[in-house]
């Protein structure tokens, strides 16, 4: 049977691996691409006069029909359920094929998702297995309601099923398809290889979706019925991976998707030792503050990592344990220092926004980086998932009330969720602005804006682009923070590449416009 993905912006390792799993039982797979020209999550490339005349919906659909497929998948994450429920609803207008929708928004509130009348399956958790279990199904023309992991519609009645264990034999599992984004979108996906060399993570962070996935499968944390949430991919399995990904594609650069690529030390002891020779490329991977010492270091450093994102998350410590990350200042210095002793760059991520914080700790984190500098810094405003624990702080606290809750769960990104307090996401991208330039312009000008909070300027004149741009052309320091030109490599520069290429094949399909627009 053939089945659909429906995916947009950025490359999915999740829908790979579903579509391997699927090909592995011969089954056939494909992937409509939308690029949602100015419409993504990149507030200062989104711009609506843009974004409706660069629109591709009309020309997806006529792709969908001629595809022809037997289900149609969306993996949903929260920033984009509005967008796949708009899409799922005009599919559903021009054709009579079963919808499912996976991922971890649906996984958090199936039960909100499986109302939707566009929505026939919701698939909850880990999907590899009960995705072909479904596909199978369909494709013999009989429904087992009481496949694992999915919820069902039989009539008006829901049919809601417990999840099976988690995959423990990741080495079992085929290798991610990248044919599915490679071939089908290509450039920018080809700057370099996505890799997950595990799932889960060991931290419990109360605003990241493993603390979710905890709640459904480790009910009773004190039996876990044989089934752990970290699982990890042998050094051997993840190699192969490595060899053929640079041998069919020719990669240059890796990215390890993982929460913590550091938190085993003897598994990166024997990676450092097995990466070696023409195999060794240039990796990128996360990590956190509590897994790096002088081993951890000295191993990435071995194996050819080039650079690391750091979750500092706050600056204050108090708040940071209430996030689910105990760690002592002292550790992230220690941390940043150890990193750079070695020659990896380090981007440092913060969370604004957050239960208990203060405009002042905006001031104490300025003076934080300008005493221990690292090459980019990356600050975002925290996102409230639907039944993640930082819920609750943020309701305690008055920031939240049962109305908002409600429209995460049911409306999420219909705009900003207007926590209650002090700090709207509108001040914070006034402050990140002026932290993610802080690399750009000389340090005691950067006090001068903050202690003055002259960043208006940087929204009035719009500085931040140009001066990105700028930097990424001309590297040149003007401080004494470094200056990691290859820092944008996959990341940053991978949206706006997308509208420059989407944008200009939109403009050709616009005199097709008389035959795309009967299609609604």
């Amino acid at each position: 049977m053939k089945v659909l993905f429906i995916y947009s912006v950025f490359e999915n390792i999740g829908i790979e691996y579903l579509s391997a799993v699927l090909k592995t039982a011969g089954h056939q797979t494909d992937i409509v691409f939308d690029p949602r020209l100015f419409r993504a999550h990149r507030k200062d490339l989104s711009n609506k006069l843009f974004a409706r005349i660069l629109n591709y919906r009309k020309y997806l659909l006529q792709q969908i029909l001629k595809h022809d497929p037997g289900l149609i998948a969306f993996s949903v994450v929260s920033a984009d359920y509005l967008w796949a429920c708009e899409f799922a609803r005009d599919i559903k207008k021009l054709l009579p094929v079963p919808i499912a929708f996976g991922g971890i928004h649906p996984t958090a509130v199936p039960e909100r998702v499986i109302k939707n009348d566009f929505v026939d399956f919701v698939i909850q958790g880990e999907g590899e297995y009960a995705l072909l279990d479904l596909v199978n199904c369909l494709e013999n023309g009989e429904i087992d309601y009481s496949i694992k992991n999915i919820w069902f519609k039989r009539n008006a009645e829901v049919i809601s099923n417990p999840c099976r264990p988690f995959i423990q034999d990741l080495d079992s599992l085929p290798f991610a398809d990248k044919d599915l984004f490679y071939h089908k979108v290509g450039y920018p996906f080809t700057i370099g290889h996505y890799c997950m060399a595990r799932r889960g993570c060991h931290n419990n962070c109360t605003y990241c979706c493993n603390n979710v996935r905890r709640k459904i499968y480790f009910k009773d944390e004190s039996n876990l019925g044989g089934s752990k949430l970290l699982r990890r991919r042998s050094v051997d399995n993840v190699i192969e991976e490595l060899s053929w990904a640079r041998k069919n594609y020719g990669i240059k650069v890796i990215r390890f998707n993982d929460d913590d690529f550091t938190e085993s030390k003897p598994w990166l002891r024997e990676f450092s030792e097995k990466y070696t020779g023409n195999l060794k490329v240039p990796y990128k991977c996360f990590v956190n503050c509590s897994s790096i010492d002088e081993d951890t270091t000295t191993y990435l450093r071995e194996s050819g990592c080039q650079e690391v994102q750091l979750g500092v998350q706050h600056i204050d410590p108090e708040i940071r344990r209430q996030l689910g990350r105990p760690i002592a200042n002292e550790k992230i210095i220690e941390a940043i220092r150890l990193l750079r002793d070695v020659g990896i760059n380090v981007l440092a991520d913060n969370l604004f926004g957050v239960p208990g914080e203060r405009e002042e700790h905006y001031h104490e984190l300025a003076r934080f980086y300008q005493e221990n500098p690292v090459d980019l810094i990356h600050v975002y405003w925290l996102n409230y998932f639907p039944r993640t624990d930082v819920i609750k702080q943020a309701k305690e606290k008055g920031m939240l009330d049962d109305e908002l809750i409600k429209q995460m769960e049911e409306y999420p990104y219909q705009g900003d969720i207007n926590v209650k307090s002090e700090l709207h996401s509108s001040k914070w991208l006034k402050y990140k602005m002026v932290f993610e330039t802080m690399n750009y312009f000389p340090m005691s000008l950067a006090k001068f804006i903050i202690k003055y909070k002259l960043y208006y300027i940087f929204v009035y004149l719009n500085i931040f682009i140009p001066i990105n741009i700028i930097n990424y052309l001309i590297p040149k320091k003007t401080n004494t923070f470094p200056h990691p030109r290859k820092g944008y490599e996959m990341n940053a520069l991978r949206y706006p590449r997308l509208i420059f290429r989407f944008g200009w094949k939109r403009i050709k399909l616009f005199f097709n416009n008389k035959k795309l627009s009967g299609i609604l």
